[in-house]
């Protein structure tokens, strides 16, 4: 075979930069909560403080100041951000250009998080048991979901409100149009007949799973199912 023959260029002392080595951020968040965004700092042949910024669709959000003790290490850093709103943000985590680094191209990140608005349940049920209260009281427990409580009031089709958060959605009955049914991300059914639903509200949830690609989970029980006249639905 043919020899090869690496040859070195340059000099033989180290490169003085500083760069950002990492930021780690979710891609996705829902509106009111609060992300942490980690990033990492490494450096060689720099010593004292290092102001990081944080950029929020090119305005400065917050800074905060690294203390490099030593000539070549690593910090590793976060920024705290609130979710305000719903929509796709662009940020960017730099600091300024250290005086004879080698280059400063990697002084800067970019990154974006989609805020969302938060998920949506609508979940329906004809039976008060123990299985309504611990599924609400579990779903309640997560700020970022918002739930919406229907139960069936005795014999018939009309239903109660039994959401307990102001925060959550109100609803006096079940919609009967997909574009009612458009506010939420998904459709729990518990223990309810399918006698208590309309054709249009049938249908409404028909097209808002295949349509719209919301969520649908069935619960079991004694009115749910085959049971409660769900086959061929």
């Amino acid at each position: 075979g043919v020899p090869i023959y690496a040859v070195g260029l340059g000099g033989l002392e180290e490169r003085r930069d500083v760069r950002l080595a990492e930021v780690s951020a979710p891609e996705f968040a829902f509106v009111g909560s609060r992300v942490t965004v980690h990033f990492t700092v490494a450096w060689n042949g720099f010593e004292g403080p290092l102001a990081a910024r944080l950029l929020e669709d090119g305005r400065e959000a917050q800074a905060v100041e690294l203390d490099r003790k030593q000539k070549a290490g690593s910090l590793r850093s976060s920024f705290d951000l609130l979710v305000d709103r719903p929509g796709k943000r662009t940020y960017a985590i730099e600091f300024a250009p250290q005086d004879g680094e080698a280059t400063a191209a990697n002084n800067r990140r970019r990154f974006t998080i989609e805020a969302l608005e938060s998920f949506q349940v609508l979940y329906v049920t004809g039976t008060p048991d123990p299985e309504f209260a611990f599924l609400r009281r579990f779903l309640e427990r997560d700020s970022e979901i918002r739930v919406t409580v229907l139960l069936r009031a005795p014999g018939g089709r009309a239903f109660l409100n039994r959401s307990t958060r102001p925060s959550d959605r109100r609803l006096e009955e079940f919609p009967s149009t997909v574009e009612g049914l458009r506010p939420f991300h998904a459709v729990i059914l518990g223990d309810v007949e399918r006698e208590t639903f309309t054709g249009a509200q049938i249908d409404a949830l028909r097209a808002f799973v295949g349509e719209r690609g919301g969520g649908f989970a069935m619960l079991g029980g004694t009115h749910s199912f085959g049971a409660g006249g769900w086959a061929g639905s």
